[in-house]
């Protein structure tokens, strides 16, 4: 019985991003690099840059993580001469709790901070 218990449980937000740093850090990379945007870049490398702030907002748990993202410019696009391209950026990561993990699509806030963001929502 449980077993039964813990498969039901629902498991701590926090915790649960707080133990997937790394592999969600990565997961925003692969997700936001697929995405296509901004068009002429791609998404070279992601850090943080500060610790996560948990909202609910529309009936979801999200996690907002300040990150700081590194392009590369696309060898043939408009913007190759154009040296601020890689210019590292601050963007607001966006994460959903789906109840037992979180999940990524990449979708990245630019020109906002994370107070900015949650005002917004």
């Amino acid at each position: 019985m449980n077993w039964l218990r813990r498969w039901f449980a629902r498991p701590d937000p926090a915790a649960a991003f707080a133990e997937n740093r790394s592999a969600l850090l990565e997961a925003f990379l692969n997700a936001a690099r697929a995405t296509g945007k901004p068009r002429g870049l791609t998404w070279a490398a992601v850090e943080p840059a500060g610790e996560p702030t948990f909202v609910r907002a529309a009936g979801r748990t999200l996690a907002l993580w300040p990150v700081t993202v590194q392009f590369e410019v696309l060898p043939g696009s408009a913007l190759e001469d154009v040296p601020h391209a890689t210019v590292p950026r601050p963007v607001v990561a966006m994460f959903v709790f789906d109840g037992r993990a979180w999940r990524t699509d990449g979708k990245a806030v630019f020109n906002l901070s994370v107070d900015d963001v949650i005002r917004r929502l």
